[in-house]
């Protein structure tokens, strides 16, 4: 879903009832533009609270949440670390870096030179450098 927000019971519901046991607020947005851009991507996916529907638990404050982003973050930023130096060190391929390759069907010649300009640096692998002639 969309997000930041609290969900209403209804929703918190709603999900529930389509075995949903997590609701996601990011990575939608994000994981399309690094497909877009060639951008090998994978997401890291923290807890923050249970939703509404969690009688059992505290109600959701904005306290609450900002606590657990803070611990999370700093975990994060723990497994970025780590990851960082394996991935570094083998520099593994991904289809991802070549996911234009066969999604820019418009011949260059047909696309303005201020969108192509704007592209450039995601599509010269394909197109070739843009130059203003």
């Amino acid at each position: 879903m969309e997000g930041p927000a609290f969900s209403t019971k209804a929703e918190s519901e709603f999900y529930r009832s389509i075995n949903c046991s997590i609701i996601g607020m990011t990575n939608h947005t994000e994981a399309r533009l690094a497909r877009e851009a060639e951008i090998a991507y994978s997401t890291i996916a923290m807890s923050t609270d249970y939703d509404c529907w969690h009688e059992g638990h505290d109600n959701v404050t904005v306290e609450m949440i900002v606590n657990n982003l803070r611990a999370n973050a700093s975990f994060a930023t723990e497994i970025i670390c780590s990851s960082i130096k394996k991935v570094g060190s083998i520099r593994p391929s991904s289809f991802a870096h070549s996911a234009l390759k066969d999604a820019l069907l418009t011949n260059k010649k047909n696309v303005p030179c201020e969108t192509r300009e704007k592209v450039d640096i995601i599509t010269r692998k394909y197109w070739g450098k843009f130059s203003k002639k």
